[in-house]
């Protein structure tokens, strides 16, 4: 099985440094050229189904891609950014960066948010649920969100957190995943991280 990953286009927040966590805002214009670029980019990959974040920006960016393919898309809750509470809409601080995890979900219980465990488990289950739903052979595109993707990649990986800081995704990137269920032993690989060479054309 071929597992495309994909972010969302640009929206507004992107472009502003404003943290979104689960609020509905829409991409913008460059988002949605974005949107039609990485459109294009699947279109000759045998995309057979889309499944989305539930999201404004991702609903969005997958009825662009959806058209291009001649898909529709099924929309998951599970399939949201980390819930960030009360910092949603907030300009992102550089100390958010430094941050260790037991002093960001310290945040997260002061500001209402999700507790970083909570996430992981979340987007990891219903990824695994995803990947049931299809044969060996399909080809499918997950569209989601930075988080949701550095968590799926840490996950299979074997990482740490630290992924969240070191790994940049940029909106529209493509990140691929083989799946051998038949495999031994490391039934997921990685075959390609944050490409974004469709968008420069």
């Amino acid at each position: 099985m071929e597992i495309y990953l994909a972010r969302h286009g640009e929206t507004e927040y992107n472009k502003t440094r404003r943290i979104m966590g689960q609020m509905m805002v829409p991409i913008n214009e460059t988002g949605r050229e974005q949107a039609k670029k990485l459109a294009v980019a699947l279109k000759d990959k045998g995309i057979t189904a889309i499944h989305s974040s539930d999201l404004t920006r991702a609903i969005e960016t997958s009825e662009i891609i959806g058209a291009e393919l001649g898909l529709t898309f099924e929309a998951y809750e599970e399939l949201r950014e980390h819930g960030v509470g009360k910092l949603e809409g907030v300009t992102w601080a550089l100390e958010y960066e430094n941050m260790t995890l037991e002093e960001f979900d310290e945040l997260m219980v002061k500001e209402d948010g999700e507790l970083t465990d909570i996430f992981v488990v979340r987007v990891w289950k219903i990824f695994l649920e995803i990947i049931e739903k299809h044969e060996k052979d399909d080809k499918i595109l997950i569209l989601s969100h930075g988080g949701c993707i550095r968590v799926i990649l840490m996950k299979i990986l074997r990482s740490t957190l630290d992924i969240f800081s070191i790994l940049q995704l940029g909106n529209c990137c493509i990140n691929k995943i083989i799946y051998d269920e038949e495999a031994k032993n490391y039934k997921f690989k990685v075959d390609l991280v944050n490409d974004m060479s469709h968008l420069k054309i």
